[in-house]
């Protein structure tokens, strides 16, 4: 046997016996260090509120998870930057912690600080929330992106439509008579 062909025979069986030999779960190949997923994520927000400060539909749609991005059209996000000038709009507020979750390296949380003082009246209750809810991210291609979950009620974009053009229905007529 040739001794270029050993090689590859040598490198596979130690490969497996390091492989085999180990107490634990065989780390994953690239997988990046918490300070790595940080700094993602601290970009990743940064962008975030840059895209959304400046109601820039295509770049909102770019940051976003697969989930809405393949479901929605930049025209779908610029129709709702219309309705409501206030539309994603954030307070002052930076990425405190990034949590990636146990077994997914692809998925994480990041936890916010407010930098300032929340806006007066009911506005600073909705900043003070804001800044106080974890933001799911997930890696999706190599790029870490935000992810939106919301409760299908129909398939297609959830930014498409007018929340405030629905009419409220009254708990009695909800209700199916007997």
């Amino acid at each position: 046997m040739r001794p270029s062909a050993i090689i590859p025979l040598i490198a596979a069986t130690l490969a497996l016996a390091v492989a085999c030999g180990t107490d634990g779960p065989t780390p994953a190949v690239n997988l990046q260090s918490a300070a790595e997923v940080k700094k993602a994520a601290v970009e990743l927000f940064d962008s975030w509120l840059d895209a959304t400060n400046k109601h820039d539909a295509a770049a909102v749609r770019r940051l976003l998870a697969s989930n809405i991005s393949d479901n929605c059209t930049v025209e779908e996000f610029e129709q709702f930057f219309e309705r409501d000038e206030n539309a994603l709009t954030y307070p002052a507020m930076q990425v405190k912690d990034v949590f990636v979750a146990e077994g997914d390296p692809d998925r994480a949380f990041m936890t916010m600080e407010l930098t300032g003082e929340p806006r007066p009246g009911r506005r600073g209750e909705i900043d003070a929330y804001v800044a106080a809810i974890p933001y799911p991210i997930v890696r999706e291609d190599g790029r870490w992106r935000m992810l939106m979950q919301f409760v299908a009620v129909e398939e297609g974009c959830p930014f498409s439509g007018s929340f405030s053009s629905q009419t409220p229905v009254p708990a009695d007529s909800a209700t199916p008579s007997p």
